[in-house]
């Protein structure tokens, strides 16, 4: 079972995550959805909705009841769900993961220059709810509510990946009680381009998924902070602190 050791610091540098014993985990590119090029945003949505799903969604979704099973055995009890599975995981890692009916569990494997292939990792039942949840999270999805033992390498590991956790719960609790065509991905791709100063249609889809959501969330942050400052230059305040800017997300 891997360690926990995404920090902010990680998710926001864009690079490839390496977890022991699987492989390395990524957060796409907004170009890696457009419509011809890329796999679109629906069956983006798609692979992002089954991952999120727990037993009993998987239940209600299937109108089939699975006693005693994980989340894990009901997906390769399926091959439709199955085959779902290993495209997801593929989509979000950057080795191949195919399915290996013997050992019962997604294989990673990298594809060398010459044509060779190196088995890196697997994710089997052990590891299979942890690699979802640091796939969930690499796409700015807050996996706080999702009912995963994660195990951390140290109390400071896990202190991290709860901060995290939180500052996307909070950010998703203000999009949800947003109108839900304000917080269409075009809409924000749209708004975030207008008001950006440098990030623009011709940049904006080199962006990871994790770096833009990330990058329209603080923008809306410090504008708020912007208009409050006017209004403490004009009325003026107690309570405000100039250095509010620097703090992290809060709503």
């Amino acid at each position: 079972m891997p360690d926990v050791k995404i920090s902010y610091e990680d998710l926001l540098s864009g690079d490839r995550i390496p977890i022991a014993g699987v492989g390395h985990l990524r957060s796409p590119q907004l170009k890696e959805m457009r419509p011809t090029s890329g796999i679109g945003w629906n069956l983006y949505r798609v692979y992002v909705f089954y991952l999120k799903q727990g037993k009993e969604d998987l239940a209600q979704l299937l109108k089939f009841e699975f006693p005693e099973m994980s989340v894990f055995d009901i997906v390769i009890s399926i091959d439709e769900l199955r085959n779902l599975y290993q495209d997801a995981l593929a989509f979000f890692m950057s080795e191949c993961v195919r399915y290996d009916t013997t050992s019962q569990s997604f294989v990673c494997i990298q594809i060398e220059p010459n044509g060779g292939e190196t088995i890196v990792g697997t994710i089997d039942r052990d590891n299979f709810d942890e690699v979802r949840l640091m796939i969930l999270t690499l796409n700015y999805i807050s996996t706080k509510d999702v009912d995963v033992a994660v195990k951390f390498s140290s109390d400071a590991a896990k202190q991290a990946w709860e901060q995290v956790q939180e500052y996307m719960r909070q950010n998703q609790e203000q999009a949800s009680r947003a109108d839900n065509d304000i917080m269409q991905v075009g809409n924000l791709i749209s708004k975030l381009c207008a008001m950006h100063p440098s990030i623009n249609y011709t940049n904006v889809f080199e962006l990871t998924v994790f770096q833009f959501y990330d990058t329209f969330f603080q923008m809306s942050y410090l504008r708020q902070i912007g208009f409050t400052e006017d209004i403490v230059a004009n009325h003026g305040s107690d309570q405000f602190q100039y250095e509010d800017w620097l703090k992290p997300v809060q709503y």
